[in-house]
């Protein structure tokens, strides 16, 4: 009788962790619906880890992109809820004007003491004092004065040819 009692209460316990689970980890699948975004639903962990391995995650969103005829959509990273953004327009505004709401972003350090002090990685006060520190170097005219220079650059490092085509066809698109 006692050993019945105690497998009920373990198996009704095991069915409440794994409710809590559930419900903790899908709490947020229609925060994209209530903002009106179109988004991928959440897709299980396993079959998304396998789609990633065999497609690659630039062609997962890429075909992502397509259904929706939009440069924007949301999907989500476990929980946390993303935005993927493909309008050149609306990450030019990301970018340039509207960077300082976008400093704290996700967390890319490896550990590498000179690598972990780069712009991408850094974050709040340090990125914006090396950003201001940086960004007149990159200003539109010494890009396009810098563009010239990339073939030496590229050929002195022997990048690929196909680098070097996909570099100009970026630079093309950019700077016009």
């Amino acid at each position: 009788m006692f050993e019945t009692v105690t497998y009920t209460w373990i198996l009704a316990l095991i069915v409440v962790v794994f409710s809590f689970i559930k419900w903790y980890i899908s709490r947020n699948d229609d925060y994209w619906k209530k903002k009106g975004v179109p988004h991928i639903p959440r897709a299980g962990y396993y079959s998304m880890y396998k789609e990633i391995k065999e497609k690659g995650l630039a062609e997962i969103i890429k075909n992502s992109l397509k259904p929706f005829g939009r440069r924007v959509i949301g999907s989500f990273e476990f929980s946390t809820p993303t935005v993927t953004v493909a309008d050149p327009d609306i990450l030019r505004d990301i970018f340039v004007k509207d960077f300082h709401i976008f400093s704290y972003r996700r967390d890319f350090t490896s550990g590498d003491p000179i690598g972990d002090k780069t712009l991408p990685n850094l974050m709040g006060e340090d990125w914006k004092r090396i950003r201001t520190i940086v960004t007149p170097a990159f200003t539109s005219k010494r890009m396009r004065q810098s563009v010239p220079e990339v073939p030496n650059v590229l050929h002195f490092f022997w990048i690929s040819p196909r680098l070097l085509t996909a570099f100009f066809l970026i630079s093309e698109v950019l700077f016009g």
